[in-house]
């Protein structure tokens, strides 16, 4: 059922502005505001510059340009992306545009140049087709129906988290004996990158901060090969510890060298393995040990020395009867997450295109 659309230029319906650099002293891991640099998370701010339900276009950087987010929550926005604030709020819903850009990306306006950059000038030229703001809701609940069942699984799942951390700090916490380099070692494996899909790569650019899993990642390296993990190794970011980058490895994948693939000695380890790891004491002993200051490292060595409580069989059969369940449970939720985003993006073209009958949807 094809719609009506009239024409806009993007300057019309919406003003532009750059973010501004944080000062560096005020980066902190965890605080108010979160801050986004280009398509990366860059930590917390105590300040914010950009309001819930504006656009965010990635302008500048390595990577990501062209890229559109809409914000959830008040943030701090660096000058490597373009804030866009609707003013014409009855013409245009800041939802329907960010799904708008998703289906056609506008990393068509980048110069080309050596730094890939979209300035605000080409991006308020961009000619928009809108339906009316009625279509546009019913279009927008529509998808926002399959984005809101993401976000819940994608809540029960951190919830899931929390209990398989408890479980383990209740059943494991007396002193340390033993060192982690007796219950895992790292991955020396490698896979071919071309074997490899952006749904199965994980570096530190597309792992989230605050144990929050990973994001697809924007492009696969132009290496020929690199860490191949396995289903149970556990990935953690190796850059800047403090920011607590961690991921399960639910499937066989493969990762970048900033990311560090631990492999547990044995299967029914795989459990224990990710919960020591998920722990808040690992990430600071890892961030105790590492070099440099702008961009600190783990120091591999240091980091198997991480003291750790070894379970007798006994205790481990116990903790694996809970634990396993609570990771069934993740995946599941993580596996719907993804049959979700697939039949988002599938039907997505044909909603915009008006070939979806969408006149009934409640609005």
């Amino acid at each position: 059922m094809k719609f009506d659309v009239t024409d806009y230029q993007f300057s019309d319906l919406a003003t532009f502005s750059y973010g501004k650099m944080p000062k560096k002293s005020k980066i902190k891991a965890n605080g108010k505001y979160p801050i986004y640099s280009g398509y990366r998370y860059l930590g917390y701010y105590d300040e914010y510059n950009i309001e819930p339900r504006q656009l965010i276009v990635v302008a500048r950087g390595v990577g990501g340009t062209g890229d559109v987010k809409i914000t959830t929550e008040k943030c701090y926005l660096t000058n490597l992306s373009i804030a866009v604030k609707i003013t014409e709020t009855e013409k245009v819903l800041p939802e329907y545009l960010y799904y708008l850009f998703k289906l056609n990306n506008l990393r068509y306006l980048d110069s080309g140049s050596a730094q890939s950059q979209i300035t605000i000038n080409d991006l308020g030229k961009v000619h928009i087709d809108l339906p009316s703001i009625n279509w546009q809701k019913k279009i927008v609940n529509l998808l926002l129906t399959i984005d809101d069942k993401i976000a819940t699984n994608t809540a029960i799942n951190k919830n899931l988290e929390d209990m398989l951390q408890a479980v383990y700090q209740n059943m494991f916490s007396s002193e340390p004996q033993n060192m982690l380099a007796e219950i895992c070692s790292y991955s020396k494996d490698r896979v071919p990158v071309s074997e490899l899909t952006v749904d199965d790569y994980y570096s530190t650019e597309n792992m989230l901060p605050q144990k929050a899993g990973a994001t697809t990642a924007t492009n696969l390296p132009a290496t020929s090969q690199v860490i191949k993990c396995h289903v149970g190794d556990v990935l953690v970011s190796n850059i800047r510890p403090y920011f607590k980058k961690i991921l399960y490895c639910y499937r066989d994948c493969g990762c970048s060298n900033d990311v560090l693939c631990f492999t547990p000695k044995s299967k029914n380890m795989t459990a224990f393995l990710y919960a020591t790891l998920y722990a808040d004491r690992f990430f600071d002993f890892m961030a105790l040990g590492a070099k440099g200051t702008k961009m600190p490292r783990g120091d591999k060595q240091q980091i198997m020395t991480h003291p750790i409580v070894l379970p007798s069989e006994k205790e481990l059969d116990s903790f694996n009867s809970i634990a396993f369940p609570l990771m069934q449970n993740i995946y599941n939720n993580t596996s719907e997450n993804a049959r979700l985003s697939s039949l988002r993006d599938t039907i997505l073209p044909r909603l915009m295109f008006g070939e979806i009958d969408v006149s009934n949807v409640e609005v």
